[in-house]
């Protein structure tokens, strides 16, 4: 009940100081709303009355995404697919859709990727390595959150940074309109 209030405000009410995301993104010299749009095209869902946000109760198997209703859903459904494929096997886990195969070694078990605080500052730490790495090009360094592959990279950078633009300008209006 608390992550669904936490995660599912309408886009243009968005606020995210002194959120989990501002604190995870300040750590790295992050914008929250760019980390906030990476959850949005990892782990969106449509969660009614025209209301769109990133879901921490979400992952993605060998098969396919599951999107659970409750962390004790998900969480017993990851042990089992854990348990099908092996640890071995590639799964993205929670809101910013954290693949375990290259970054398990984060956390003590996959289950604990889970955690939106836990994911949120692992994820901001690889989404600012992918931007150190790319620092005369940000959209191929946010799309090397997701792959290094450089088409690959330009396809999801370029799509994030839409994400990300459109919420500048939804939160800039939202501040600029007076009640």
């Amino acid at each position: 009940m608390l992550a669904a209030a936490l995660y599912s405000t309408p886009a243009p009410a968005i606020d995210l100081r002194g959120s989990l995301w501002e604190r995870a993104a300040r750590t790295y010299q992050l914008d929250p709303y760019l980390l906030y749009a990476v959850a949005i095209a990892e782990s969106l869902v449509a969660r009614g009355d025209s209301r769109i946000s990133p879901w921490p109760w979400t992952i993605r198997t060998p098969k396919g995404s599951i999107y659970a209703r409750t962390r004790e859903e998900v969480e017993a459904r990851l042990r089992l697919e854990l348990a099908r494929w092996g640890e071995r096997a590639n799964f993205d886990v929670g809101l910013m859709q954290i693949s375990t195969s290259w970054h398990a070694w984060r956390v003590r078990s996959p289950v604990d990727l889970l955690e939106p605080e836990v994911n949120l500052r692992i994820a901001a730490e690889v989404l600012s390595d992918a931007l150190l790495s790319s620092p005369n090009d940000p959209v191929l360094g946010i799309g090397r959150y997701h792959s290094w592959h450089p088409n690959r990279a330009r396809w999801y950078g370029e799509r994030v940074f839409e994400i990300y633009r459109r919420l500048i300008a939804e939160v800039t209006e939202a501040r600029t309109v007076k009640p």
